[in-house]
């Protein structure tokens, strides 16, 4: 089943809205992110600056939709939760095909279990009550569903998209999506030097913190 698709300014405003976001929200927080990505050095470690880019979009999401939304760790994955608990978003880097209409996205790397959990959640929410959607059909659960901001670095732009993840692959990246909100590019200034850091975010970083008990 193809996904919704929101690309017009006016559509893709409305359904922000009516999720109680904003294109600049979601735009601030991208560029706090990429703030820090691009504070990275060859002397880094690779993975830096896609962990740091993660992080810093991720706290960024949280500060700017505080204290209207709470921050979550729910099974190890980060995310930020509306105040009545039905919309959770998470930041994860995106395929070259993100944020491009015609061309269907997936997450850019593969996922850890917590967002495998996360994922199948949606698909037992949307098994639940009718799907067959008219172009103009929300998809509304009174149970907590998980978007994902996928963001990818062009060499002159930054493309991103708000989606709501339907299914996982084989492989598990998130590759079908109920919803998708393609927001508008960022783009990036073309005499700024940087620095060629590759950007290997890995996997999920929802990994399980054990705590130290005393012998």
């Amino acid at each position: 089943m193809e996904p919704i698709l929101y690309m017009q300014p006016e559509e893709v405003g409305a359904r922000l809205s009516e999720l109680g976001l904003t294109v600049a929200l979601l735009h601030e927080a991208i560029e706090f992110g990429e703030i820090h990505r691009n504070s990275c050095t060859p002397n880094d470690p690779p993975t830096t600056g896609g962990y740091l880019f993660w992080a810093r979009a991720t706290r960024g999401l949280r500060e700017l939709l505080a204290p209207e939304w709470t921050r979550s760790e729910e099974g190890h994955l980060s995310t930020v939760v509306n105040y009545d608990g039905t919309v959770a978003i998470a930041v994860s880097s995106g395929d070259e095909f993100t944020g491009i209409a015609d061309l269907s996205s997936n997450t850019r790397y593969p996922k850890g279990p917590a967002t495998v959990a996360a994922v199948e959640q949606n698909a037992v929410q949307l098994s639940l009550f009718d799907t067959g959607r008219k172009a103009d059909k929300r998809v509304v659960s009174s149970e907590r569903m998980t978007w994902f901001l996928l963001v990818f670095k062009g060499s002159a732009e930054i493309r991103s998209e708000l989606s709501l993840a339907g299914e996982i692959s084989f492989d598990n990246r998130v590759e079908k999506w109920v919803e998708r909100i393609i927001l508008p590019p960022i783009g990036l200034d073309p005499d700024t030097e940087s620095v060629d850091i590759p950007d290997d975010g890995g996997n999920d970083f929802d990994v399980e913190i054990a705590r130290r008990t005393r012998s």
